[in-house]
């Protein structure tokens, strides 16, 4: 079947990668619309010291794209396939896919040979029997003295964002909640200690993880039901004084009763209430939790 896609690695499905892909929507006129990317980022690949964190995995991107209407193509990101010119991906889409129209973002590049424009990509499709569009770029406001200013969005500023625990800023750019989804391992059950009790997420390492602070945050159980939450991302210094550290997410499901050890949770983060800090005795740590905890009822109108 005739069809028309775009490539790119999509990390996190953001806003404007949902503007690409209604661009390819209308790009496709009849024809079959198809996401072509990576599993995993190429970097990872190519220098795994410079590797970025994921802000989704591959089987949540492929569920987050599908949703969108369109065929997925997970391709397997290698040095031979890094090694494969523009020219020999382009006849790849072709015979693989069927691929007539290539949709590109506007500052894609693809093939080994990555000095190469738009209009040589152009020239190349053409040549192959592929025709190749460019896509028109996404913008945001942002909140300057010079309203015209516009911020492109992309998964290199919302992870700038995550990284200085702007919430707001990178769920407006991703169009949702981030969120963190793992297993909930057994912790040094302190939280019931005093009042709090706390599941303690294990994630994937290659995630991004927002900058240490208590976030509001929606916690989806593996059943669906959703609840309002407390959720502390750091190192605990007020109890944890090894010389190490761990980094450590625990989350408090308000009014929440049940044992969710070994089960599947995900925490999507609304909002960043403070930073992490130590206090000076537990007690001040559980006066600090349960103001948390009113703000977050407060929140959520509970």
């Amino acid at each position: 079947m005739a069809t028309t896609a775009t490539i790119g690695v999509f990390d996190g499905v953001h806003r404007g990668h949902r503007y690409l892909i209604e661009q390819l929507h209308k790009a496709a006129r009849g024809s079959r619309p198809l996401v072509v990317t990576f599993p995993d980022h190429p970097v990872a690949i190519l220098a795994p010291e410079r590797a970025p964190k994921l802000l989704t995995l591959a089987p949540e991107k492929r569920r987050l794209l599908e949703a969108e209407n369109v065929d997925v193509a997970m391709m397997n990101f290698d040095r031979a396939f890094a090694a494969t010119s523009a020219r020999d991906f382009i006849r790849r889409l072709r015979s693989d896919y069927d691929v007539e129209r290539l949709l590109l973002g506007y500052n894609n590049r693809f093939g080994a040979d990555r000095g190469l424009s738009h209009d040589d990509y152009k020239t190349i499709g053409a040549e192959e029997g592929v025709e190749v569009v460019t896509a028109r770029p996404f913008t945001i406001p942002v909140a300057t003295d010079d309203e015209t200013a516009r911020l492109n969005v992309s998964s290199t500023a919302i992870r700038r964002m995550l990284d200085r625990g702007d919430i707001a800023a990178a769920n407006r750019m991703l169009g949702r909640s981030f969120s963190l989804s793992g297993i909930v391992e057994s912790g040094q059950q302190l939280g019931r200690t005093i009042d709090f009790p706390t599941a303690n997420l294990q994630i994937d390492e290659r995630l991004c993880v927002p900058a240490t602070g208590v976030y509001l945050a929606l916690g989806r159980l593996d059943d669906g039901s959703e609840h309002p939450a407390v959720v502390n991302i750091g190192y605990r210094p007020t109890v944890d004084k090894s010389a190490e550290p761990r980094l450590s997410i625990e989350a408090h499901l308000l009014d929440y009763c049940g044992n969710l050890y070994g089960q599947p949770l995900t925490l999507q983060l609304v909002d960043r209430l403070r930073g992490e800090r130590r206090f000076d005795s537990i007690d001040l740590l559980r006066r600090q939790i349960a103001d948390d905890v009113a703000a977050a009822r407060r929140h959520f109108a509970l």
